[in-house]
């Protein structure tokens, strides 16, 4: 059966989609044309990447080798737009490729790398190490991921994480083992969105002292010993502000250290 569709661009595909769809859960061979002028077409931006059983069926940006997974072309240099929801429908937000980052406290990261300051450059490599001992490689793609993805803050995490896997093949580690054994008083995470004022009533209630104290020998005081000197620069040293990483880095690694050792990371449709 061929079925020739006419009507504005949005009605077409609409109509074929579904034509298509109930086609082929019925069973019936059937192939959709749709006519007129192809300027007239609706133009999607790209690049960007959706989970879309739908659009995958019916062949609209069909990755080889994924049963669902839709990708639209676009330029090398503009940043990826990304949707968790299921057929794209919210949610979207954009991820960096170009290696500068997306998201403020991924610039943030960059910068810190990138300045000429040698107590700053010495903080980058800190927090690369710890990025990368928990499984998410400073890149800051995954870094726009961990900090900018519209999801709760241990779903970033096991997002990061399992991108990092992918892109650097390592082997898989409990993200729980630095943290203490001692659970029979956990401390909550702080609450979300993390600011600057966040952090100085956590300091003055005492319960950034307890979120640091769940972390085993030798870590803690390196955290410590990092917070002091990212503030230092925020203090004028380098003449930065890093006051949005401080908190966009507290935020995720306060829901970390405030799990069960034998806690899991959540389970990712």
């Amino acid at each position: 059966m061929q079925v020739a569709i006419r009507s504005s661009s949005a009605t077409a595909v609409t109509v074929g989609i579904l034509l298509l769809t109930h086609a082929k859960r019925l069973g019936h061979p059937i192939q959709v044309s749709i006519e007129g002028d192809p300027d007239d077409a609706a133009r999607v931006s790209g690049p960007a990447m959706v989970y879309s059983p739908v659009l995958s069926g019916c062949g609209v940006g069909k990755v080889s080798g994924s049963n669902a997974l839709v990708c639209v072309p676009g330029p090398a240099t503009s940043p990826l737009l990304l949707s968790l929801e299921h057929g794209g429908l919210t949610d979207w937000f954009s991820v960096d490729r170009q290696g500068a980052g997306e998201h403020p406290a991924s610039k943030d990261v960059v910068r810190l790398c990138r300045s000429g300051n040698a107590d700053a450059q010495n903080l980058g490599r800190v927090l690369r190490g710890a990025l990368t001992a928990l499984g998410c490689p400073a890149e800051p793609a995954l870094l726009d991921i961990l900090f900018g993805a519209p999801a709760s803050p241990l779903e970033r995490v096991a997002l990061a994480i399992r991108s990092g896997r992918v892109m650097t093949g390592a082997d898989r580690d409990l993200f729980t083992r630095f943290i203490t054994t001692e659970s029979s008083d956990l401390p909550d995470p702080l609450s979300s969105p993390v600011v600057q004022a966040t952090l100085t009533e956590a300091r003055k209630s005492g319960q950034l002292a307890r979120l640091l104290g769940r972390l085993s020998d030798g870590i803690e005081e390196s955290v410590l010993d990092w917070l002091n000197g990212i503030e230092g620069l925020s203090d004028g040293s380098d003449g930065s502000d890093y006051s949005g990483l401080t908190c966009a880095i507290a935020e995720v690694g306060s829901h970390l250290v405030s799990v069960p050792v034998t806690a899991m990371l959540p389970t990712l449709s």
